[in-house]
């Protein structure tokens, strides 16, 4: 009976301090202005915005924007009787499409290379394996080759972006997206840094999607490649006749 009556006064204990670890508040936050993006025609690119809170003013916040992961392909030439030809090609396996970052000055270093590794905090960092192994210098050189033509393009962080605080207890951030901006999921990843430890991350998810005439147009070009490609050859043939008529006026 004693047994018993012990093993219950410990249940009880636990479940009591259970129950105050899910009372007690988050000591980071994480929020998105907006949870889409619409691509119109004449998408000229847009700005993704950030903001929370946090319990402490020791808390450094570091926020990842993340795009849909894919395959990518990345080709190299070479000159064949005088003729450059894409000979050589890696495959790597599920590459960020888009891949941004957000950090105080010196916070990333203070993680330290494992813990950036990890969790993959900054560019550099993001692992990024070739689908069938490859010597070392030529996987090499394809994951600089991405990175930089990731980069060239915007889609990549070329430096880290800044976070402002707001007071002890607010902050907010800001990402550029660009025009040629992939669609599909992405995500925005908040981790709270101390000194040189993650003590507590969040995870958010937007949309990237096409709206109004261009998604109607892209909609049925995925629904009816060949269809499509046709009516694009005859418009282009109408086109040109049309321009050649004019001139000929003229």
């Amino acid at each position: 009976m004693k047994y018993i009556f012990s093993i219950a006064i410990l249940s009880l204990f636990l479940l009591s301090g259970l129950a105050q670890a899910q009372e007690r508040p988050p000591v980071f936050m994480l929020n998105l202005a907006d949870d889409h993006v619409a691509i119109t025609t004449g998408f000229n690119g847009t700005q993704v915005k950030v903001f929370g809170t946090k319990m402490s003013k020791e808390i450094d916040p570091v926020i990842v924007l993340e795009g849909p992961r894919r395959d990518v392909v990345m080709r190299r030439k070479k000159r064949v009787l005088g003729i450059w030809l894409n000979l050589e090609a890696m495959t790597f396996k599920e590459a960020p499409a888009l891949y941004k970052i957000a950090a105080k000055s010196g916070v990333l270093e203070k993680l330290g290379e494992e813990v950036r590794f990890k969790e993959e905090l900054g560019a550099a960092y993001l692992r990024l394996a070739p689908k069938k192994k490859k010597l070392r210098d030529d996987y090499v050189h394809f994951r600089r080759a991405l990175l930089a033509l990731k980069k060239e393009k915007g889609l990549y962080s070329a430096e880290i972006g800044e976070i402002k605080n707001i007071s002890d207890a607010f902050y907010k951030t800001s990402f550029t997206l660009p025009a040629n901006l992939p669609r599909g999921e992405y995500t925005v990843r908040g981790y709270a840094v101390v000194d040189d430890v993650i003590i507590d991350q969040q995870v958010l998810t937007f949309r990237v999607h096409q709206d109004g005439i261009a998604a109607d147009i892209l909609e049925y070009a995925e629904e009816k490649p060949a269809l499509y490609g046709i009516i694009g050859v005859l418009i282009a043939i109408i086109v040109g006749w049309g321009a050649t008529q004019v001139l000929r006026r003229d």
